[in-house]
């Protein structure tokens, strides 16, 4: 292939990753014959020991060579598909067919003989029992041909499927993977709960943080900065404090604590924030800032390290996370190195630029590129040399690959090396990684953030408890069932993210959803809410209800600062080009990075993450004359337009109808929900068509909070 300057094509990497995959499981697999037949022969050998005999045998040379070639196989595929559906799974029911490593190599051995002169057909130097290596004569097939028999060998601590689990675990189902990996903390949790039991009794007292709803990062950094690496997998309980300094009444049964989460995470995954940033090249993923040693010079690790920390906590409690990091980043967080070929989830357009220059036929210095790069940091210009004195240094035809592998380097490792390894150190003080290296960065992001698939109704229906009155078979109920079943994905989507705050569903099924989704009967919105949920659970109910008989300027001071919309500023993007008579002006343009703000402003964070003004997403925006997104518009008369949109909608939008039950039904409060429990509180409405409409408008409001 060398000699002829030729490249394997899609259909001879298919191929050659299919046989690189059942060899090295077949090895793998054969494991225990072999351990069996050293058993038997050490037995009559008399300083033999049985722990020796139960060691397993060494794996052969060429396991981790051929294993090497396959995993770059598999992490391309990864990246960017090119086997079909189910190519890698070989611990599956319809993977029957088994073939000992022996046959496998010596089919090769046999088909490539018929295309080459001089050697015998079917000559090879892998022989049973001698050559380069032996295997066991033996043709038995796996001792697991099904999930659920290997899940049971992994419980009974079974090496060859630890083995197998470690060294290629892509070749085992994602759910059968993913029930391994909530085994491992449930064994842990066990484990931990069984020891603090029996050593210190006292240490099951549960850890409190208490916060203002108005400062949840400033507070919940304070008190979490004080918690030790064993202390977060303890329990921790929230207590939300109200302005005038009390507890607010209520017992943390999961609600609080899940509500502190998801705004804590919120607020600190913001690009407003600084710590992190979106990717330009993947739909506005995260990844660390290059620049949040700016804007956070003396807490900035130790903020990466407590929201990988929070991260972790909210895998190990089995809380999904709406949040999508850059893929590079994620394989950051498996322990994988990146480059050249991660680039593409970096910045597409820096990636096609380094393509370029690659291929380019012709003369690679009119470019006039330099082993150095410009970049805008705050509106201050800076050089950054890729090698010591780069920036008189020419690329050129004989030193472009390492120009194109030093320029990847930097980007995606060097400027955000501090961040990165401050965060993964936190996240993995909870999470280990041999925990999770059982997935592909693409499987990672589903474990953390849920299926991005519509759910499945009737999956939700068989886990939903009832209060208040209703029941399955409710006609309400009925009729709820009926319009989810009727909406299109957008909507589900939203009334998925409006009950549990996450729009994907959880891995594995609604049964894994904690705190279960509920459905309560209310009947007036303003005495019953109350008496039932208490104000922590009133503080996280989604506005559903346009019955607000408030002011408008009460309604603004009273919506939570995490839950106002700002626009984001996305600092450390990609500049697409620059002015510049030449091309090659245009690319050392593109190939550089903007890492200023888009308005060029310092961020108000700049100075310290404390002294921001609160948790709102709009505070912590980088431009501080941008309209507040709650400033109230009126019509010519003086009146709010939003109330004017609700007097509308009760007063005739919905059409009139002869029948009174319909009419009450139209003005009665629309649907609402409390997401730190999973609530939906449901109105009797009286009519499906009533229902829907209700829903469908409480659902894409996404105006926030109330506080009934």
């Amino acid at each position: 292939m060398y000699e002829q300057q030729k490249t394997w094509g899609l259909s001879e990497l298919v191929f050659m990753s299919g046989f690189f995959n059942q060899f090295c499981f077949s090895i793998l697999s054969q494991q225990e014959n072999l351990k069996n037949e050293d058993k038997i022969k050490n037995d009559s050998n008399v300083t033999s020991t049985e722990s020796n005999s139960l060691l397993s045998p060494p794996l052969p040379p060429i396991f981790y060579h051929a294993r090497q070639v396959l995993m770059q196989l598999y992490e391309r595929d990864c990246r960017r598909a090119f086997c079909p559906p189910n190519h890698w799974l070989l611990i599956h029911p319809s993977k029957s067919v088994f073939q000992s490593p022996l046959q496998l190599l010596a089919s090769l051995t046999l088909s490539s003989s018929k295309n080459s002169s001089g050697s015998k057909p079917g000559s090879s130097p892998f022989k049973s029992g001698g050559g380069i290596f032996s295997f066991p004569s033996s043709k038995s097939p796996p001792q697991y041909s099904t999930p659920k028999e290997y899940i049971t060998k992994i419980a009974q601590k079974d090496r060859t499927a630890l083995q197998i689990l470690e060294t290629m675990s892509h070749v085992i189902p994602f759910n059968a993977r993913l029930e391994i990996f909530r085994n491992f903390i449930k064994e842990e949790k066990a484990q931990r709960a069984q020891a603090l039991a029996l050593v210190r009794p006292d240490l099951h007292q549960s850890f409190i943080v208490k916060v203002r709803r108005g400062y949840i990062l400033e507070d919940g950094y304070k008190s979490l900065a004080q918690l030790s690496n064993n202390g977060w997998k303890n329990t921790i309980r929230v207590k939300f404090v109200n302005e005038v300094g009390a507890d607010e009444a209520g017992i943390d049964q999961g609600g609080p604590f899940k509500e502190f989460m998801e705004s804590f995470l919120e607020a600190g995954f913001s690009p407003n924030l600084n710590l992190f940033t979106t990717s330009t090249a993947s739909m506005n993923m995260l990844y660390p800032s290059p620049t949040s040693h700016y804007t956070h010079p003396s807490n900035g690790l130790e903020l990466f390290r407590l929201f990988g920390k929070m991260l972790g906590k909210a895998m190990y409690e089995g809380l999904l996370v709406d949040v999508k990091f850059a893929n590079f980043f994620l394989s950051k967080i498996l322990g994988r190195t990146v480059f050249l070929d991660e680039m593409r989830s970096y910045d597409e357009q820096v990636y096609q630029n380094l393509m370029f220059v690659k291929k380019y036929d012709g003369n690679i210095e009119d470019l006039g590129l330099t082993f150095s790069l410009d970049e805008e940091v705050f509106g201050t210009h800076r050089t950054i040399e890729l090698i010591r004195g780069g920036k008189d240094v020419e690329v050129t035809k004989d030193n472009r690959i390492n120009y194109i592998f030093k320029l990847s380097d930097y980007r995606l490792n060097k400027q955000i090396q501090e961040q990165s390894k401050a965060f993964i150190e936190g996240y993995r003080s909870i999470i280990p990684l041999h925990w999770i290296s059982i997935f592909s960065p693409q499987e990672l992001q589903r474990v953390m953030a849920g299926e991005d698939v519509d759910f499945d109704v009737q999956d939700l229906r068989a886990h939903t408890e009832y209060q208040n009155g209703y029941f399955d078979q409710h006609p309400v109920i009925r009729n709820l069932w009926a319009v989810l079943d009727e909406f299109n994905s957008e909507e589900k989507r939203a009334f998925l993210k409006f009950v549990t705050s996450c729009s994907k569903p959880p891995l594995g099924g609604f049964k894994h959803l904690y705190p279960p989704f509920s459905i309560r009967l209310v009947m007036n919105p303003t005495v019953s809410d109350q008496s039932h949920d208490g104000p922590q659970a009133n503080a996280s109910r989604r506005v559903g209800s346009s019955t607000n008989n408030s002011s408008s300027q009460d309604h603004h001071d009273n919506i939570q600062p995490h839950q106002r919309n700002a626009t984001a500023t996305s600092i450390g993007s990609s500049g697409g080009s620059a002015s510049g008579g030449r091309f090659g002006s245009r690319l050392r343009s593109a190939l550089s990075v903007n890492n200023s703000s888009r308005s060029n402003e310092r961020p108000q964070t700049a100075t310290s993450f404390l002294s921001s003004s609160r948790t709102s997403r709009s505070s912590l925006s980088s431009s501080s004359s941008s309209p507040s997104p709650f400033t109230l518009t009126t019509d010519e008369h003086g009146t709010p337009a939003a109330l004017g949109v609700v007097k509308s909608f009760f007063g005739g939008v919905l059409g009139s109808t002869s029948s009174s039950s319909e009419s009450a039904g139209k003005k009665a409060r629309l649907p609402t929900s409390s997401t730190c429990f999973n609530l939906l509180k449901l109105p009797p409405f009286t009519s499906k068509s009533v229902l829907r409409e209700k829903l469908r408008y409480a659902i894409m409001s996404n105006t926030g909070f109330e506080l009934s």
